[in-house]
């Protein structure tokens, strides 16, 4: 079984503002205009893996047990099939025998990921996390060609079979007809634990616009993150682009893949897709001490539907994670690649929001209860104010269609409601 991790609570989210530059050479006049039918398909992989070998580092300390560059070799088999190499970055966070050999807890890893079939080949990245209780989570980004067409997959699903396979799910496109560039850079300072916002500038090719930006990224792997994955959202003021990135992290330096996707304006029907490298430097300007310096480079075509490639997500927009609050907790949420509508039947690429206080967030396909601790936002409200008893508590946010069943997409903050007439918000 892939190893999986968690997020801790001290160092759970590095949040950064990015001003980016977005170059893409216009396309030919026809492509935008009439994109070509590159169809969207759900794909499902079935890794089995051998044995790994450790060429890198692995130590135990008091949040629990860290292996870096462990090599695992496997196959792979479903829509695409062949030979399977995993470069990871991997965490168990929990209590761990001294010599490493046995660890309890939640589960992360990173991994490098390099596909060779008979057919084409594939690379990308994965993260991968398991939090005690709650369901596994993956996001994945995988570049490769089949014959003479781009391919890229999306993975945003995860599961195990009893012999110990580790199941994949997400979607795949087949890219044909014109092609144009994508290049993105920017520089960036880690702001809050959850989102941040800053400004966009395009100067060249398809994207000649400014506007806000907002940047949601993750740094699992408590003193010695592993990786990094978030979405992008709100870029451009003429039309509206949204995208999502994983990338592992190494010694300051991280290097991954990324998925954009144009939502409305001159930029509908889009599709970015590339290698994504950041550095991070120590920069006193920064309020956190800390900036982020990225680049984005690859191609992009044109769809029917882009914004359909991406799985659905659901977040807190605030409260932010780790968020010292007061009672009325009020939560603001947000969501993409997914219309938020009143309860009632069940509709592809629809449904409401559900808050989930202090249990675990429900598995895809569960019914969702209707109690004090599942409180479902049938009018399809994107806000809600709670009052808490004082002390730490967990909220998950989940997707939830019409008939009131649970989907994968989720999102889990820890806040700390302080006593009346405490110290107001903050951080704990």
């Amino acid at each position: 079984m892939l190893p999986l991790l968690r997020r801790p609570k001290h160092l759970r989210l590095l949040v950064f503002v990015l001003v980016a530059t977005l170059v893409l050479p216009a396309l030919p006049a026809s492509a935008q205009s009439e994109p070509d039918d590159n169809a969207i398909t759900p794909i499902t992989l079935t890794l089995t893996l051998a044995e790994g070998t450790a060429d890198g580092t692995i130590w135990v300390d008091g949040e629990g047990l860290h292996v870096r560059d462990f090599i695992v070799e496997g196959a792979v088999e479903g829509d695409i099939g062949g030979q399977v190499s995993l470069t990871t970055d991997l965490d168990w966070y929990g209590p761990c025998s001294p010599d490493g050999t046995a660890c309890d807890g939640d589960q992360e890893s990173f991994s490098q990921v390099e596909i060779s079939g008979e057919t084409g080949t594939w690379t990308g990245t994965l993260a991968i996390e398991r939090i005690l209780g709650d369901q596994p989570g993956a996001h994945g980004i995988l570049i490769g060609r089949q014959g003479a067409n781009d391919q890229v997959i999306a993975l945003n699903g995860i599961s195990y079979s009893d012999t110990g396979a580790t199941q994949l799910s997400g979607n795949l496109v087949t890219l044909t007809g014109p092609i144009g560039g994508v290049q993105l850079s920017g520089s960036a300072c880690v702001t809050g634990p959850t989102t941040a916002d800053g400004g966009f500038i395009g100067t060249q090719g398809l994207v000649q616009d400014s506007g806000p930006l907002r940047v949601h990224r993750e740094v699992i792997g408590g003193a010695n993150p592993t990786g990094i994955y978030g979405d992008l959202r709100q870029i451009g003021q003429k039309g509206s682009l949204s995208g999502l990135f994983i990338a592992t992290l190494d010694a300051g330096y991280a290097y991954g893949s990324f998925v954009l996707v144009g939502e409305s304006g001159p930029y509908a029907g889009m599709l970015g897709y590339g290698r994504a490298t950041a550095s991070i430097d120590v920069e006193p300007r920064c309020r956190s001490g800390l900036q982020i310096t990225s680049t984005w480079t690859g191609q992009a075509r044109y769809l029917a539907d882009p914004a359909a490639f991406l799985a659905p997500r659901v977040y807190f927009e605030s409260p932010e994670h780790g968020q010292v609050v007061t009672n009325p907790v009020v939560l603001e949420l947000g969501s993409d690649h997914v219309a938020i509508e009143p309860a009632g039947e069940a509709r592809e690429g629809s449904g409401h929001f559900t808050v989930i206080v202090d249990a675990p967030c429900l598995g895809p396909g569960e019914l969702m209860p209707v109690d004090d601790q599942h409180i479902q936002l049938n009018e399809g409200e994107t806000s809600i104010e709670l009052n808490l008893f004082s002390g730490e508590h967990r909220l998950c946010l989940q997707l939830t269609d019409g008939a009131g069943i649970a989907q994968p997409a989720t999102d889990i903050i820890h806040v700390f409601v302080a006593p009346s007439g405490g110290n107001g918000p903050g951080e704990f």
